[in-house]
């Protein structure tokens, strides 16, 4: 007969402790991992709203990159923390309420730190994603605009897909770029 207490989501055999000790330690500092990169991502994302401000195409262009990279290092971290999960005995994906079913509702107090980090951090970044997605969006529309008054194009033209038809603002400004009649 087995004993009830191995029966418990967090029991682990004593030769099992010494080793779950460590990979708690790593679980912790894998967390600790991705709540830094996503911290560092609302950095570039408040770096890319500056820029795209003041108009500085460099600086954006460069929150690209950063931003790319920093994506990658990202699923490093992951990928790290999924072989913890399986280390730890678990599937690729030990969420972050699983946490609580896994340690039996004794979370480790740093892992519970380490886990509500990333949470927060998580949060803020779909927080500053949101906000990036308007403030670009409001950029593109706006070189639209400028674009089209440039060559002549009829401008603030709303786009919807309704097959009714719209009459075409006129524009006092002349179609060519160039002026060849000189």
């Amino acid at each position: 007969m087995i004993p009830s207490r191995q029966l418990h989501p967090g029991y682990m055999p004593p030769s099992a402790a010494s080793n779950s000790a460590s990979a708690i330690s790593a679980l912790t500092h894998a967390l600790q991992t991705e709540a830094k990169l996503l911290h560092d991502l609302c950095d570039v994302l408040d770096r890319q709203r500056i820029a795209v401000a003041e108009s500085d195409i460099e600086a954006v262009d460069d929150s690209v990159f950063v931003t790319h990279r920093l994506l990658l290092s990202l699923g490093e971290a992951r990928k790290r923390r999924r072989t913890i999960n399986h280390i730890l005995g678990e599937g690729d994906d030990l969420s972050i309420p699983a946490l609580e079913e896994y340690f039996g509702g004794n979370v480790p107090d740093e892992v519970r730190a380490a886990a509500e980090q990333l949470a927060d951090s998580a949060r803020m970044l779909q927080h500053d994603v949101a906000i990036n997605r308007r403030v670009l969006r409001s950029a593109i529309d706006v070189g639209d605009e400028q674009v089209r008054a440039l060559c002549g194009a009829p401008t603030n033209r709303s786009v919807s897909y309704s097959t009714a038809v719209r009459p075409q603002a006129t524009s006092s400004v002349n179609s060519s770029i160039l002026d060849r009649r000189v």
